[in-house]
């Protein structure tokens, strides 16, 4: 029998290309999404069950230490977080 996917929520982010998408794991941000895109350096967090879209993280400090040249976009290709609240963002080159 097959099964039928059917859409729970969604929502328009400030991201040209959404590239990655993740659960947050750690206690505090429990039930939250994570989202990241390549062309920019934004990383966006915020209730999965919710109606409106997840807020942006600051990542100016972070972005500053990145050796990437911020006018060839991030190429950020997937992020996930573990149970400390720490984020893992791949970086495609």
């Amino acid at each position: 029998m097959a099964h039928e996917l059917q859409i729970a929520d969604r929502w328009s982010l400030a991201l040209p290309e959404l590239s990655g998408l993740s659960h947050c794991r750690d206690t505090v941000h429990a039930g939250q999404l994570l989202a990241v895109g390549d062309r920019t350096f934004g990383l966006y967090r915020g209730p999965a069950g919710s109606e409106t879209p997840p807020d942006p993280v600051d990542l100016g400090a972070l972005v500053r230490d990145l050796t990437s040249n911020p006018d060839e976009g991030s190429q950020w290709e997937a992020v996930t977080a573990d149970a400390t609240g720490r984020v893992f963002v791949l970086q495609e080159h």
